[in-house]
């Protein structure tokens, strides 16, 4: 007998939870950012620091987010620039006023999985071993638009998706502030 291809949806294994079938991985959170003051300007995609190299900066930070102190919105960062004073590029331009030495945040909140996830069982805080609960993306998206919270241990996770090395990710609610340990039980 033939069987479909292994990229097919009738694969006999795909058909059912198997316990053999299932793994662990455990992703990191990142503590956010907040070091320093930044300039903004209303229709610019750029922050730039307000001392020069005093925020501690890095390319690292590209894919994170941008959240000056006091607003709503948010900015995926899409560049980081090393010159003096660093900046960073926001994937738009910023929305609200003008300013000099504003406090901001930057933090992550989508966090891709195992290369080999098809469908996450369980999510936990490894240092407060209580399962998160799943919601869908649009919940978050209708309940917490801004998603106001930021905070440690996370409470709930959504499924976002893939990112573009086409692996599964997840975002955390409350978007974290700490490193955590996040341990995940998948198939």
């Amino acid at each position: 007998a033939k069987f479909p291809s292994s990229s097919g949806r009738g694969r006999v294994l795909e058909r059912a939870a198997w316990p053999f079938l299932i793994k662990e991985g455990i992703l990191s959170t990142v503590p956010e950012v907040t070091a320093g003051t930044v300039t903004v300007t209303l229709g610019s995609a750029t922050v730039t620091e307000t001392t020069s190299n005093a925020n501690g900066w890095a390319s690292a930070l590209v894919g994170r987010y941008f959240r000056l102190d006091g607003d709503s919105e948010f900015y995926d960062i899409t560049a980081y620039g090393d010159v003096n004073p660093d900046t960073l590029t926001l994937g738009r331009v910023y929305e609200g006023a003008t300013g000099t030495v504003k406090g901001y945040k930057v933090f992550q909140r989508l966090f891709s999985l195992a290369s080999d996830v098809r469908e996450i069982t369980e999510i936990t805080v490894i240092d407060t071993p209580v399962p998160l609960q799943k919601v869908s993306q649009s919940d978050l998206d209708i309940a917490l638009t801004n998603r106001p919270t930021v905070g440690s241990p996370p409470r709930l996770w959504a499924p976002t998706g893939r990112d573009t090395s086409d692996v599964m990710r997840i975002e955390l609610y409350p978007i974290p502030d700490e490193a955590h340990g996040i341990l995940y039980h998948y198939l």
